[in-house]
C-alpha cells in the first residue's frame, strides 16, 4: 500500500514546522508513504523550511519513519485547491489524503493504521474520522535542528501529539456516513478524508470557483451523488488550529451559504429548506464537550 497526502503552502512558515514533523514521525509499518509539498510561491520562509525537511527525511529514509519520499514544487498558483488539484494530478500512491500547513496529525501511527484499513479485503474506497480544533496560546520558537521531537508538538503519556500550550476548541464527531445525512446539514470533517486514488481521478479534484465551498462540493459529488461507500471512524484523525477559510464573520458566511447552494445545483441535487441552516447549527454542540472541560482525546480505538 503507497499512501500520498498532498501540503498545499502558501506563506505558513510559522504553522507549517509542526504540520511536517506529524509526518516525519510518522511509522511506515506495511506502507510507503509520498509526501507532495505544493508551495504557492511563499515570500516568508515556507519554501526554505519544506526543503529543509525533504533533507531531513531523504537522510533518515532507513528508520522506518517519515515518508519514504518527499516532492517540494514552488510556483504561482490560484489558490489551495488548485494547488491540491495540482497534488492529485502527481499523485502516484493508492490513497490520497491532505495535511493541511497549519494542521497536524496527532498518533505516529496514523497513516499507517489507514492504510492498514483501507487495504484490507472488502474495505470502503474512503475512510474518515473526528476533527479536533486547538486553539494555539501563542507563537512557539522553534527548536534546534535535528531535535528529538517535533519543536511546537508535545507528546502526552497516551502517545497523542499535541500543539504547545493549545487548549481543545471544537470537536467535531463525524458520525457514520448515510447520504440521507447531507440533506440535515451532514458532512464529515474534509481534512480527515482519505480516498483511493482510482476513485478520485474518476470523480475529479476540486471547484476553483466555489471558494472556500470546494470541499463541501466535493464531499458531496463523492458520498451524497455518486454514493461511494464510506469507512467512519470514530477516533480524533487531525488536529486543526483555529481559524482558516471558514472562518468569518456574518458578510462571509452568507456569501459562503451561497456557494453551499450552487454545490449542491451544480451535482443536480436540491437541499431540503432546512439544509443549510441545519448545516450551521450542527456546529454548536461542538463547542460544549471542551468547553465543559470534559474532552477526551479519542484515538485509542482505531
Amino acid at each position: 500500500m503507497r499512501l500520498t497526502v498532498i501540503t498545499a503552502v502558501k506563506n505558513a512558515a510559522a504553522t507549517l514546522p509542526d504540520a511536517l514533523a506529524s509526518m516525519r514521525f510518522q511509522q511506515r509499518a506495511g506502507i510507503e508513504i509520498e509526501h507532495l509539498i505544493l508551495d504557492g510561491a511563499s515570500t516568508d520562509g515556507s519554501l526554505a523550511v519544506a526543503e529543509a525537511y525533504a533533507a531531513a527525511c531523504a537522510a533518515s529514509v532507513v528508520t522506518g519513519r517519515g515518508p519514504s519520499s518527499v516532492q517540494v514544487r514552488s510556483q504561482a498558483d490560484r489558490g489551495l485547491y488548485d494547488a491540491l488539484n495540482q497534488g492529485i494530478a502527481m499523485a502516484s500512491g493508492d490513497v490520497v489524503g491532505i495535511l493541511h500547513a497549519d494542521d497536524y496529525f496527532p498518533r505516529e501511527d496514523l497513516l499507517a493504521r489507514v492504510g492498514a484499513a483501507l487495504a484490507a479485503p472488502g474495505a470502503p474506497p474512503c475512510l474518515y474520522g473526528d476533527l479536533l480544533y486547538v486553539r494555539p496560546a501563542g507563537a512557539v520558537a522553534a527548536g534546534p535542528a535535528g531535535a528529538p521531537r517535533p519543536a511546537g508538538l508535545r507528546q502526552a503519556a497516551d502517545g497523542v501529539w499535541w500543539l504547545a500550550g493549545a487548549t481543545p476548541y471544537r470537536h467535531w464527531r463525524s458520525g457514520p456516513c448515510r447520504p440521507s445525512r447531507f440533506y440535515g446539514g451532514w458532512m464529515p470533517p474534509h481534512p480527515t478524508v482519505f480516498l483511493r486514488r482510482d476513485r478520485l481521478q474518476s470523480l475529479g479534484g476540486y471547484r476553483l470557483d466555489l471558494g472556500a465551498a470546494a470541499d463541501y462540493e466535493f464531499l458531496l459529488r463523492v458520498l451524497l451523488k455518486n454514493r461511494v461507500p464510506a469507512q467512519y471512524w470514530p477516533v480524533v484523525m487531525v488536529h486543526m488550529r483555529t481559524g482558516g477559510m471558514s472562518g468569518g464573520g456574518v458578510r462571509r458566511r452568507w456569501a459562503a451559504n451561497r456557494m453551499d447552494r450552487l454545490a449542491w445545483a451544480i451535482n443536480g441535487l436540491r437541499p431540503a429548506p432546512w439544509t443549510l441552516l441545519f448545516k450551521v447549527l450542527r456546529k454548536l454542540p461542538q463547542f460544549i464537550t471542551p468547553c465543559l472541560g470534559h474532552f477526551s482525546n479519542r484515538t485509542s480505538n482505531m
